[in-house]
């Protein structure tokens, strides 16, 4: 069969055509961490409904936040309580979804409580040394059902008191993915008022930031 080199497309006519475009996975689980820190109620259209989001969302249930999900309509309402977690103890399970397991592991093991955080045998294979030993620096006490530095484990902090930590993102884990840092960015500011966390490259330069924890108020997005 011979290949046409050409092929012209021909206006369709009389026809009114809408199209809906799907949400993306990444923006979605930001957005549902963002609501859960944020102080009030937040409304987030275009959700994408997938494997990794329902973690995301049954996970934050399990917490105790106020979770409302319109799928039809792609649309989830949380109320956030300005970086607390509504329970002190509970246990999720986050699948295999990256997102959701570095997010989450960060934000409670910078949270008073005791948490136990399940994960498909897929995810037990990640590397998690780098978060979980940041986490580490800054009071996070984890107790690890199987292998060291690897899903499932259990997490918390009974305060953080330090106010700097230090990441030498030369290491692969951090150079493949952004998570690690913005985990770190994202969580820390609400185990206390004002944190700074140090950036080691291989030239010996520190990329320092200070980040201020004034909270996020409720939002419609």
């Amino acid at each position: 069969m011979k290949m046409q080199d050409r092929y012209e497309v021909k206006k369709a006519s009389g026809k009114s055509i809408k199209v809906s475009v799907p949400g993306s996975k990444s923006i979605t689980n930001r957005a549902l961490l963002i609501a859960a820190l944020s102080q009030g109620k937040s409304v987030l259209r275009g959700v994408l409904f997938s494997d990794d989001s329902r973690h995301f969302l049954q996970s934050l249930v399990s917490l105790g936040f106020p979770v409302e999900v319109d799928e039809d309509n792609a649309v989830v309402t949380i109320t956030g309580f300005g970086g607390k977690i509504p329970k002190t103890e509970a246990e999720i399970d986050v699948g295999s979804a990256g997102t959701a397991a570095r997010f989450l592991t960060a934000y409670l093991g910078l949270s008073k409580g005791n948490y136990h955080i399940l994960s498909s045998e897929q995810m037990k294979k990640r590397p998690m040394q780098e978060l979980l030993t940041a986490l580490e620096e800054l009071g996070a006490e984890i107790a690890y059902d199987e292998e060291c530095y690897h899903f499932p484990f259990t997490i918390g902090n009974d305060g953080v008191t330090r106010h700097e930590v230090t990441i030498d993102v030369e290491q692969p884990v951090f150079k493949c993915s952004i998570d690690f840092c913005s985990v770190i960015q994202r969580g820390f500011p609400y185990s206390c008022q004002r944190k700074s966390w140090h950036g080691l490259c291989a030239d010996d330069n520190r990329h320092d930031a200070t980040v201020w924890c004034n909270g996020f108020r409720g939002v419609s997005a």
